[in-house]
């Protein structure tokens, strides 16, 4: 097993999201890659390009 340290965890069992600062979790090392990018493609989708206020917008630009 091999901990990695991610600001977000991915669920498989309801494609959901959630972030969490810097999570360290433990997952065996052949899976923690494909776990990473499932989850940042995940995150880009359905948070980073959500549609927010333009004052949060602004703010993280």
């Amino acid at each position: 097993m091999t901990t990695i340290h991610a600001p977000f965890i991915f669920s498989k069992d309801n494609d959901d999201v959630a972030f969490t600062p810097w999570l360290a979790y433990t997952c065996p090392a052949s899976s923690c890659f494909i776990i990473a990018v499932g989850s940042w493609r995940a995150a880009k989708d359905r948070i980073f390009l959500r549609k927010r206020p333009v004052h949060e917008s602004r703010a993280a630009t």
